[in-house]
């Protein structure tokens, strides 16, 4: 990247809190575009909801906010919603609300593929099974946790499968601060699939990476991004039982030091993952293969999940061998 290094093709805003966004006006994405000088080619925010300046200040009080999708609210959700909203900013942040099932609307390149997954819990029920959390849920009793709303992405490349997903909820519980978690998990389970690599939701809280959901994606590698001894005590011991049982874990550092973490590598620094042709790829340097993919392009003719230069050299070739007869002939 370099020292000059000051534009990001894509922000992703995975929901709003502090340890994804920061806070407007002191950190986080605001401090990058805003003090550090970054430019930014698209942020993809999901839809909380709007900032409407009633009394045209340019400041915010807590009865401008417009809530499309929420349940609890903060200081910093407010801020966020006040500062992505503002059409004064629209120009430097070019903001995207999430379309999911979208393929295009992140663009790495004509051998990736990045599909949304889930935003703002679609599809997601409360316990009562009836009522959709995905709505405007803001100051009723037992509101859904921010964590719920959060965006997942699946990114393909060949082989490759890998799926992030915020801090995603997986399971029916309350939270002692007056708020609920709901299974988002069991909903998008189906839409992703199998996957080599899962970037385990939630820093690996209780309340994630259930076991319909860990065991439908059925990882090879499973990364968990979380501090030292925080006061969370994150990731859980079931959630690392439940991933240590499929995949080889990888940490950027090491939680609950109480914890039993069986073979999982601390990486004590990024987690940095590493293919060039979609099939072979690197954790930290650590060599995996990828698994053949389940739905190939017809015209795949290599097997690493994609049409390119070398399935059109494999089919001349098949062509030449028939004697330059009609190409639907060698296949009769």
């Amino acid at each position: 990247m370099g020292s000059d290094f000051d534009h990001l093709d894509y922000i992703l805003a995975t929901h709003l809190h502090f340890d994804h966004i920061g806070y407007v006006g002191y950190g986080g994405i605001w401090k990058l575009l805003e003090v550090e000088g970054f430019t930014a080619g698209k942020l993809i925010d999901r839809d909380a909801g709007v900032w409407n300046d009633l009394n045209h200040d340019g400041m915010y009080d807590s009865k401008e906010f417009v809530w499309h999708n929420a349940g609890t609210t903060s200081g910093t959700s407010e801020r966020w919603m006040w500062y992505a909203t503002d059409p004064n900013n629209a120009a430097r942040l070019n903001r995207e609300i999430a379309i999911i099932g979208s393929t295009t609307q992140i663009d790495l390149g004509p051998s990736v593929t990045v599909t949304v997954i889930e935003s703002d819990a679609n599809g997601a029920k409360m316990a009562d099974g009836t009522t959709d959390v995905q709505g405007n849920h803001v100051g009723e009793t037992n509101a859904p946790s921010e964590n719920d709303y959060s965006i997942t992405l699946k990114v393909t490349f060949g082989r490759l499968d890998y799926v992030t997903g915020g801090d995603t909820d997986g399971e029916y519980a309350s939270s002692s601060y007056g708020y609920t978690y709901n299974d988002v998990e069991s909903v998008i389970a189906p839409r992703i699939g199998e996957v080599e690599i899962l970037h385990v939701n939630h820093h690996g809280s209780a309340h994630s990476s259930n076991e319909n959901y860990v065991g439908t994606l059925d990882p090879d590698v499973s990364l968990i991004s979380c501090g030292y001894d925080n006061r969370y005590s994150h990731p859980a011991q079931a959630t690392l039982d439940r991933v240590l049982a499929t995949s080889k874990v990888y940490l950027t550092e090491m939680g609950d030091p109480n914890h039993d973490y069986g073979d999982a590598i601390f990486s004590n620094a990024d987690i940095i993952i590493k293919s060039s042709d979609g099939v072979n790829y690197t954790v930290n340097g650590d060599p995996y293969i990828a698994t053949t993919c389940t739905d190939p392009p017809d015209a795949d003719l290599s097997g690493d999940c994609r049409v390119d230069l070398q399935d059109v050299a494999m089919l001349v070739s098949e062509w030449l061998k028939c004697g330059l007869d009609p190409p639907e002939a060698c296949w009769e």
